[in-house]
């Protein structure tokens, strides 16, 4: 997928009718490689990909008749109708109130609050700071919209970072390990056509499956 929420949210009618020809044929191309993909996402199934049997809608797993379907209903026959006349014919039962020594269901209480962290709750993760000894910078390599490349007049400013704890390689004659912190900002460019591209975070490409 080329195009990210943040760069849909900004494609609205004005600036769809601005666009040049070339820029709105690439606009066009780059949405249309994106429904392809979002459809064929949707039409994985576990036959057709490596999607387990349990991501399968319980209406779509083979054996399962739908609503639309039509039920044969078997022919009647004279017993059939005469078990029905017995079978209306019969008293009812007794409700379980009338039977003697009947236990009434007890139903089980809601929950009174939803489960997982409440909100407010105080929240746990690392306590010891590292100070990142290396930064990075990433940037989008061109605009999501119009696909012109990055130029240095490109305005850009930081819009989130994160950093990277690893292990450094050990020094020849040393037992000892360091730790490297890399600190990575992402950048959002703003382009000559008044698109704003985010840099996306490393994502390993989809093999199709």
């Amino acid at each position: 997928m080329k195009l990210t929420d943040f760069d849909l949210k900004q494609m609205d009618e004005s600036y769809l009718t601005t666009r040049t020809l070339e820029q709105a044929i690439r606009l066009l191309l780059t949405t249309v490689a994106d429904l392809k993909e979002a459809r064929d996402r949707l039409n994985r199934t576990p036959a057709n990909s490596s999607r387990p049997p349990s991501s399968q809608a319980p209406w779509d797993k083979p054996g399962v008749q739908h609503e639309d379907s039509e039920d044969l209903e078997p022919p009647h026959t004279g017993k059939q109708d005469n078990k029905a006349v017995d079978e209306e014919a019969a008293p009812e039962d007794p409700s379980p109130q009338d039977q003697p020594n009947s236990e009434a269901k007890v139903l089980p209480e809601p929950p009174k609050r939803p489960p997982g962290k409440q909100p407010g709750a105080q929240g746990y993760g690392r306590t010891q700071y590292i100070e990142p000894n290396q930064h990075c910078m990433h940037q989008a390599p061109c605009c999501a919209a119009c696909a012109a490349p990055w130029t240095e007049h490109t305005q850009a400013k930081a819009y989130t970072a994160y950093d990277e704890i690893d292990l450094a390689l050990p020094v020849p004659g040393t037992f000892s390990l360091k730790l490297t912190c890399t600190r990575h900002t992402l950048l959002v460019m703003t382009w000559s056509c008044g698109h704003q591209t985010r840099a996306q975070p490393y994502r390993a490409e989809s093999n199709g499956l």
